[in-house]
């Protein structure tokens, strides 16, 4: 009798390692992207990419990035730009007192909890890196409120040199979906991403990704009858579609 363990773990192989069958079918990583980057030019383009697009400074994509996590694009950028125009460096941001700047980021989710972590990570910026970002991931993960996600998205869309892959709700349900990949986390997304797409493909694949996971391809009933991946899609895990 095979103990529970050892099936686990043969689970878990056969879950991380794909078979030579699902190697076959995997689609091709690069045709998603031409793909997507016609059919999802017609979409507002998500918040970290719009930083980068008005010219922001990198202390602005960063204080954006930590406030939209887990918050909608559409609710974090009105009120950003209103604390940019109070305050848009860590000098003037950690002179705000701390309830009026928890005011300033309703109705963000968690606000409270963002306000603290970004006035703590303006106060190490200033600090430790003569109040610039920093450009390395293990630099970045060391500031409050600031996890592999941003990082991977300051370095990316800031620095133009991504150190891996971006993966939020939509990166990780629609790779798994598709049949690119097959994870059960967020951070085994961002490591199996690695090995199967391009470094050329790794900024991009998070906002294209994005704005079909807004648009098209939802986590309850997507509309596979208008998704253009329709021909490439395994749909794993879709039981219902429109």
């Amino acid at each position: 009798m095979v103990a529970p363990k050892q099936l686990q773990r043969e689970d878990a192989r056969r879950w991380t390692s794909p078979s030579r069958e699902d190697a076959k079918r995997r689609p091709n990583p690069a045709a998603i992207v031409r793909i997507l980057r016609r059919t999802t030019a017609q979409y507002e383009i998500p918040l970290g990419t719009r930083m980068g697009l008005e010219k922001r400074s990198l202390f602005e994509l960063l204080v954006s990035t930590v406030c939209s996590a887990q918050a909608r694009d559409a609710t974090t950028y009105p009120v950003i730009v209103k604390l940019f125009a109070i305050a848009n460096t860590p000098e003037q941001l950690v002179r705000i007192p701390l309830v009026k700047f928890q005011q300033l980021l309703y109705p963000i989710s968690y606000y409270n909890t963002k306000a603290k972590h970004l006035v703590a990570l303006s106060r190490m910026l200033l600090t430790e890196f003569g109040g610039m970002v920093p450009g390395t991931m293990e630099e970045l993960l060391r500031l409050p409120g600031v996890g592999r996600k941003t990082a991977n998205l300051v370095l990316a869309e800031g620095f133009g040199k991504p150190a891996g892959i971006t993966v939020d709700t939509h990166v990780h349900r629609i790779s798994n979906r598709l049949g690119v990949i097959r994870s059960r986390s967020r951070a085994e997304t961002e490591r199996l991403l690695m090995a199967v797409l391009p470094k050329r493909l790794w900024a991009i694949w998070n906002p294209l990704l994005v704005m079909h996971g807004q648009n098209i391809c939802a986590p309850i009933s997507p509309k596979c009858s208008q998704c253009p991946l329709r021909n490439q899609c395994q749909r794993r895990g879709v039981t219902t579609s429109r």
